[in-house]
């Protein structure tokens, strides 16, 4: 067979350890045909083999991000950006929501997202009085960068019927002023008051939605990402773009099966089509680190409460039963050490009960897992528990959470080395919207640097190597998903997914990591993005 395109005349970096380094690659069709040095590959060219000359530059496995809400990115392409760097006061918030109710018909649902009480000079949450400034004949929703967290005015809450009586529900809390009367900041499953009246965006919004955010990855390099916890509607939206052949990018979809609005919804039936996949459900058990909603074993800094579980212990033990007996894969979000002993248990129940249908078992994995101590680390690794990660936390979101985090859990927070030495099946992601930066290269100089935007350093003895960071953003993130015999590497028969980078990541210096930039992408062997 002839090569339809060669890439030799720089670095490449295979993950394979058959062959950890080559100096050219040959295409053909959507697969890798050959990887070696020049005289090898150069053999596969026939009159009509496209030559691409790297000039140096570096040329990886294009990068998998494994937990990235994409809808939630492209949503916020027509949302109000609620980011520090673009709103960095209270004042500002509300100028800019002001803007947009001026530009919006009257009792139009107003969004907004990406702000963080402790970057902000009030060191507060906006609340309903301040949103109230900007309108109080819009429904207004803003939500906190973590997406645990959302305030809205006085307009959202009386169309919720929110009021002093409103009890808060399981899992959830409402805020409240000292004469009981909500304060507009609604927490974890209180949310759902809102979300569940608020009109969903329509299907040609989603698309648009996830065909923008999905180029905007393609531009940092990545070819591949996982969807963490999508309603039925928007997994049908990514089925109908992939059979369209319209998606950008490769999507592993995981649904949910208990919405943000509280209602349930059937399990999906899994299917597979050229681009995309879903055979995954996603489940909660806590909130996050940065808004201090992550159920913790001892209370937080400066607090009597340990955080919310989304579930007692029982019922998420039976949540996972439910999935894992229908032969899906269980994806569970668990930050805090309290829930990830109790979902461990979980796990290990259907582990020795084996109710999954015959065939092999469905994957068990993690997701965030940012404070596991030893012991639980040996029990996910018994279980064949596979992890998805984000080292971009550290620095994104590092100073939050140890403004809530307790002196005594910062060592096993976010543990990378602990997690590799422990023999887990580890992936890296960005969990964007959540943090203000997708891109893999800051995700992976943040494995090594483990440093705030303050200048911090979260339990430096968890650092790992940039090579390893390069391995949980495409090897690691491929097995996790179970695509790991055919994604994630540079190898004879593996899906030709590229990415060629401006400079070697693992010759260059970590303080200039981010100085790299993506000149191509290359997606099942077809360019896909290009540097202008």
């Amino acid at each position: 067979m002839q090569a339809d395109t060669i890439l030799s005349g720089g670095v490449i970096h295979t993950m394979d350890p058959a062959r950890p380094r080559a100096s050219a690659l040959a295409l053909a069709g959507a697969t890798i045909l050959e990887v070696g040095d020049d005289a090898a590959v150069e053999r596969l060219a026939g009159a009509h083999t496209r030559r691409i000359d790297l000039a140096g530059r570096a040329l990886v496995p294009g990068f998998n991000d494994a937990h990235i809400h994409l809808w939630k990115e492209g949503m916020l392409l027509s949302q109000v950006n609620a980011r520090p760097a673009h709103a960095p006061t209270i004042a500002a918030l509300v100028e800019a929501f002001a803007e947009r109710a001026a530009a919006v018909p009257a009792g139009q649902w107003i969004e907004g997202r990406g702000y963080d009480e402790t970057r902000l000079p009030e060191g507060r949450h906006p609340n309903r009085y301040d949103l109230d400034r900007a309108s109080v004949a819009h429904p207004i929703v803003l939500g906190r960068t973590c997406g645990h967290i959302i305030a809205v005015n006085s307009r959202a809450l009386q169309l919720a019927g929110i009021g002093a009586a409103t009890p808060d529900p399981p899992g959830g809390a409402i805020d409240r002023d000292a004469r009981g009367e909500p304060t507009g900041v609604l927490r974890e499953t209180a949310m759902a008051l809102v979300r569940s009246i608020q009109p969903p965006p329509t299907e040609d919004e989603l698309a648009r939605a996830l065909i923008g955010a999905g180029r905007k990855c393609l531009a940092l390099g990545i070819t591949a990402i996982g969807e963490p916890g999508v309603d039925p509607r928007t997994v049908a939206v990514y089925r109908q773009l992939d059979a369209a052949g319209q998606l950008p990018l490769r999507c592993d979809v995981m649904a949910m099966t208990i919405l943000p609005n509280g209602a349930r919804v059937p399990q999906p039936a899994p299917w597979r089509g050229h681009l995309a996949k879903c055979d995954t459900v996603k489940l909660f058990s806590d909130g996050g680190l940065s808004s201090g909603t992550a159920a913790l074993s001892i209370p937080y800094r400066n607090r009597h409460d340990c955080g919310l579980p989304r579930f007692p212990a029982a019922q998420l033990a039976d949540e996972v039963r439910l999935v894992y007996g229908a032969g899906l894969t269980v994806a569970v979000h668990s930050i805090g050490d309290r829930v990830i002993g109790d979902l461990l248990d979980a796990f290990e129940r259907v582990r020795a009960a084996g109710s999954a249908p015959a065939g092999d078992q469905p994957r068990l994995r993690i997701e965030h897992f940012g404070l596991p101590n030893a012991a639980q680390l040996a029990r996910a690794r018994a279980l064949g528990v596979m992890v998805a990660t984000q080292p971009s936390f550290l620095h994104d979101i590092g100073d939050t959470i140890l403004f809530h985090l307790p002196d005594e859990l910062v060592p096993q927070c976010y543990p990378f080395r602990a997690m590799f030495e422990a023999g887990l099946d580890v992936a890296f992601s960005s969990d964007g919207p959540v943090i203000s930066d997708a891109n893999p290269v800051l995700g992976m100089q943040a494995a090594v640097l483990r440093r705030t935007r303050s200048g911090r350093t979260i339990a430096p003895e968890q650092a790992i190597g940039v090579e390893q960071a390069l391995w949980a953003f495409t090897a690691g993130s491929a097995l996790v998903s179970g695509e790991g015999a055919r994604l994630g590497r540079l190898a004879p028969g593996f899906q030709a997914d590229l990415a060629v980078l401006s400079g070697d990541p693992l010759d260059t210096p970590i303080e200039r990591l981010l100085e790299i930039e993506c000149h191509q992408t290359w997606v099942a062997g077809t360019l896909a993005y290009e540097h202008a």
